[in-house]
């Protein structure tokens, strides 16, 4: 899911994480995933030290105790829940929405192309939580 690093340490590493997450009442849930690794190198200004950057987009399906990680993840867009729980995870990269089947988060999603970036769309494609590099 998220790698281990050896050692970040304040002040000569910093790491930076969100998670966002859907749950629903039968215990499913989507949870979206970035972690930052911010490393000084000796360098005062944080817009040039060195970053890695990490994301996941994990399913926890009803009655698991722990969340899979989806294929081809993507940043969470959405989901649909209809009476018989949650049947579909929505994830976006860019100019491409992936389409998960919920009851088979292994498998490989179907996608749908919706457009083409930009030079500069490609430029800043990256998921960062770099201050600098957004």
């Amino acid at each position: 899911m998220i790698p281990e690093r050896a050692s970040c340490e304040a002040p000569e590493c910093q790491r930076k994480w969100e998670i966002f997450s859907s749950r629903w009442d039968d215990g499913s849930a989507v949870f979206d995933i970035a972690v930052s690794w911010m490393k000084r190198d000796g360098k005062k200004d944080p817009c040039e030290w060195a970053t890695e950057d990490h994301t996941a987009l994990l399913l926890r399906p009803a009655g698991a105790l722990a969340p899979l990680p989806m294929r081809s993840g993507g940043a969470f867009f959405g989901a649909l829940y209809d009476s018989t729980g949650l049947r579909t995870v929505l994830s976006r990269e860019l100019g491409v929405l992936n389409v998960h089947d919920a009851g088979k988060p292994k498998a490989a999603p179907k996608t749908v192309r919706y457009g083409s970036p930009t030079e500069e769309e490609l430029a800043y494609a990256k998921r960062t939580l770099s201050p600098c590099k957004k």
